[in-house]
């Protein structure tokens, strides 16, 4: 496996091929990468018990960023899981403001010029309002309801099995449903902000 390229390693877990040692080579190669953004993120959060459930949740996340990684976009992978990280991050420290799952390369904050770490979490939470104000407008009300459910949390996303029983869909319907919403909502909010990227 190490002599494999990423995108080679992220071919076989899209296809199913060789799943479990392409992704320990993949987390072999980034979690430095991730390790290193949460901790920069959240080093100030105030809350280490956060810092240390998104740490432990790495594996998870590399897996994911390998699923909805886009070679074609001409964004190295360890780019796009960092810019995974930092949304995981910030969808983190609002607490009991989870309507975000970061599971989409939608906004990059490296392109936004902040004159100060206070200006920044003030954009930050109006982007997060933003969020939430676009799915309680969205004429699917099934969107209302998942998006409710699945960051109701106090610390943990609730597991799709127990919302696709609520919803009575398949698991499947229920995330086509989330991203197909989250695709749509990041579009109009990454507009509205003028955000590139």
């Amino acid at each position: 496996m190490e002599n494999l390229s990423d995108i080679e390693l992220i071919n076989n877990i899209k296809e199913n091929k060789e799943v479990d040692e392409s992704l320990q080579e993949l987390i072999n190669r980034h979690s430095g990468i991730y390790l290193d953004i949460v901790n920069s993120f959240l080093k100030n959060c105030g809350n280490n018990s956060l810092r240390e459930e998104i740490i432990s949740d790495r594996a998870f996340a590399i897996y994911n960023s390998a699923l909805k990684y886009d070679e074609d976009r001409g964004t190295k992978f360890s780019t796009f899981l960092g810019n995974e990280a930092k949304w995981v991050c910030l969808s983190a420290s609002t607490k009991n403001k989870k309507y975000v799952e970061i599971n989409d390369n939608t906004f990059n904050f490296e392109k936004i010029k902040c004159t100060s770490q206070i200006h920044n979490i003030n954009f930050q939470e109006e982007v997060l309002k933003s969020f939430r104000e676009e799915v309680e407008k969205h004429p699917d009300s099934r969107i209302r309801k998942i998006f409710s459910m699945r960051y109701s949390g106090q610390r943990k996303l609730t597991p799709w099995r127990k919302i696709s029983k609520e919803m009575n869909l398949s698991i499947q319907g229920c995330i086509n449903i989330h991203n197909s919403a989250l695709k749509h909502i990041s579009k109009n909010i990454k507009s509205k902000y003028e955000i590139i990227g």
